[in-house]
């Protein structure tokens, strides 16, 4: 998969009924996997990513090594140039620079928009939305399921530190594909 950690303003993708392209700076096209562009994205960012079993929820290996450090570029070429497509896990939390709130119904979609400042790396998932934070990792944060809220449970969940979440690209088992939204993809 040849990647690099790269400045990507520096980069040019064009994407055309042909297909996703890298513009060259002599003007030269070459052509571009969305689906090993999407991986060498996530990579570049600084974010430990993991394999997930194809169609899948399910790590396609043990993780825990991914929580304390991103995967080698020959880790991520075993993991993903081949034929089936496996989903994609983002590890949260110190490791990746990002804890991410998963609101999966529209009582914590309202919630997120009312209490959470704005966000531009946001991922559409199956049933609701991802918002990815920057996290320092100064102070802890925890994995919570089903968050409380002035006494109410509410369909959110937090990931950070000893977690993760399904990529941008990934397919659910319901055949929903999790796809990027806002500016800051």
């Amino acid at each position: 998969m040849n990647l690099e950690r790269c400045n990507r303003a520096d980069e040019t993708i064009v994407t055309t009924a042909a297909g996703t392209f890298k513009v060259m700076a002599d003007g030269y096209h070459l052509p571009i996997d969305p689906y090993l562009y999407n991986i060498g994205d996530l990579w570049g960012r600084g974010w430990s990513i993991i394999p997930l079993r194809e169609r899948d929820k399910r790590p396609a290996i043990p993780w825990t090594p991914y929580q304390r450090r991103t995967p080698t570029p020959d880790e991520l070429d075993q993991w993903f140039v081949r034929p089936e497509r496996m989903n994609v896990g983002i590890v949260t939390g110190r490791v990746s620079g990002i804890f991410v709130v998963d609101a999966d119904s529209p009582a914590a979609l309202a919630w997120a928009d009312e209490h959470l400042p704005p966000c531009d790396l946001r991922v559409r998932t199956a049933k609701g939305i991802h918002l990815y934070f920057p996290y320092s990792g100064d102070k802890p944060i925890r994995n919570k399921v089903r968050v409380k809220f002035q006494g109410e449970q509410i369909v959110l969940d937090v990931r950070a530190d000893g977690g993760f979440v399904i990529g941008p690209n990934s397919i659910h088992p319901s055949d929903a594909i999790y796809t990027h939204e806002g500016g800051g993809w």
